[in-house]
């Protein structure tokens, strides 16, 4: 069994290597996106510390190669600028002058918000570089979300990790809990610490696998391989055991059929408002249903926010609920710039005003499962607002440029960018029930990138 830190060198080396190998002998727009694939099948706990600083495969991955596309595509930077760049780089300077405000160190924290908001980004953004960048890509990256899928897969039903039992131990940065639900199966975390952070790896690789298939069009035979492929990484999402994950994946497909049918935005909508009016009248029915068979009794507890407040049920599911309730007010109160970094750091936060003066209580309404309320506490209302709109635009960008797609994308189509909105959809939807943690965001904020590519490539006949 080999160290964290050694697991980092060596998979930083092959994710590299095989980079600029594939770039020398494919072409070196490749090199990017090659590795970062590479990167991405690394698990997140192969990392150093740098500076006080945890380093993992993929910013390591992601800083050399970018470094490397300043030397033989530089001149492309600054190309085109879309809203994306635009948005990206507000929030980037906008972490900095709230942490500097609260008090923080400016380079220190300048590299830190680099690394969390632009770095990601950029890889995204520049490994989509020409017209055939994101069919050339898409086997590389669908083989990693096939790779993945099946390691959890044989997680679920195993119980065993092969990413800890083989290459290095996880450690124990994230609790996962009950690892067994429905009596049978193993919650599979693969690659990352949580089995809802690798759901959400494997929903945000499912729009590479519709990108593979539309490059299959005449093969009868790779279709079919293609078409497995996507079933298996579909299953993978099911073998986390995450309800969550399911759910909005399923309104990720409810979302690219409304947008692609009239006939189903008549029905599927009023279909929905019906049965969110229903789900409001019979909450803790609907609620004690989606729990059955998931949370034990001996799992609930009471707790008391204040003393003025009624003693509430506490579980994991309701949690998500109680969170809001007791931040969103918080939240408000912090105002526009918020609370910064430093005070908002650690579960519970660490100087934080306003939370439960019990320790017990306010330990047990610890863990912010919602990633908008992390961002609002650290970055404001002005950062929350910025955070959404990342998120809305990339979701329309993605959807609008299906239109387009087979001219700027071929053999690429509709569907692969009509998959990247209902899936940027689907998980902005699921950052609701999870805080963000760097385990998915970085790939997020990658695929972000990615959809802000295709304007860039639209934009320019060709940039190659």
């Amino acid at each position: 069994m080999l160290s964290n830190q050694f697991a980092f060198y060596l998979w930083l080396t092959l994710s590299v290597g095989v980079a600029f190998w594939v770039g020398r002998t494919k072409g070196k727009e490749m090199i990017l996106g090659v590795g970062m694939a590479m990167a991405f099948l690394g698990a997140s706990w192969f990392e150093i510390e740098f500076l006080g600083t945890p380093i993992n495969v993929r910013i390591a991955t992601a800083i050399v190669l970018l470094t490397a596309f300043c030397f033989h595509s530089g001149r492309k930077f600054f190309i085109t600028v879309t809203a994306l760049d635009v948005l990206i780089t507000a929030i980037l300077v906008w972490h900095i002058v709230v942490d500097v405000s609260k008090g923080a160190e400016f380079f220190g924290t300048a590299c830190q918000a680099y690394g969390e908001w632009m770095l990601p980004y950029a890889t995204g953004r520049y490994a989509i570089v020409s017209r055939r960048s994101l069919s050339d890509l898409a086997p590389w990256f669908a083989t990693v979300g096939l790779l993945i899928a099946l390691l959890a897969i044989f997680e679920c039903f195993a119980a065993s990790n092969v990413w800890s039992s083989v290459v290095s131990q996880i450690d124990d940065e994230v609790t996962i809990g009950d690892q067994i639900r429905y009596g049978y199966f193993h919650r599979a975390s693969g690659n990352v610490r949580h089995p809802i952070f690798l759901a959400v790896i494997l929903m945000l690789l499912l729009p590479w696998q519709i990108a593979r298939i539309e490059t299959l069009k005449s093969e009868a035979r790779s279709l079919v391989q293609g078409f497995l492929s996507l079933a298996t990484a579909t299953i993978g999402i099911f073998a986390t055991v995450s309800r969550g994950p399911l759910l909005f994946l399923a309104m990720s497909i409810g979302f690219v059929i409304t947008i692609q049918s009239r006939l189903a935005r008549f029905v599927l909508i009023p279909a929905g408002l019906i049965a969110c009016f229903l789900l409001w009248n019979n909450f803790e029915a609907s609620l004690r249903y989606f729990n059955q068979g998931i949370e034990k009794t001996n799992n609930k507890r009471i707790v008391q926010l204040d003393e003025s407040s009624e003693p509430i049920i506490q579980s994991g599911t309701r949690n998500r609920l109680t969170v809001l309730k007791l931040y969103a007010p918080i939240i408000m109160k912090g105002g526009m710039t918020g609370y910064g970094t430093a005070a908002s750091e650690g579960f519970p936060p660490a100087n934080i005003p306003g939370l439960p003066s019990d320790p017990k209580a306010r330990n047990q309404v610890a863990i912010i499962d919602n990633s908008y309320l992390n961002v609002g506490l650290r970055l404001g209302l002005v950062g929350l607002s910025l955070f959404v709109g990342i998120l809305l635009v990339a979701i329309a960008q993605a959807a609008s440029f299906a239109r387009r797609a087979s001219t700027y994308l071929y053999p690429c189509e509709k569907l692969s960018c009509l998959t990247f909105s209902a899936i940027l959809f689907g998980v902005s939807l699921e950052m609701t029930s999870v805080y963000l943690d760097p385990d998915f965001s970085f790939l997020l904020l990658f695929t972000i990138g990615i959809v802000s590519a295709f304007t860039s490539v639209s934009t320019v006949n060709s940039i190659e």
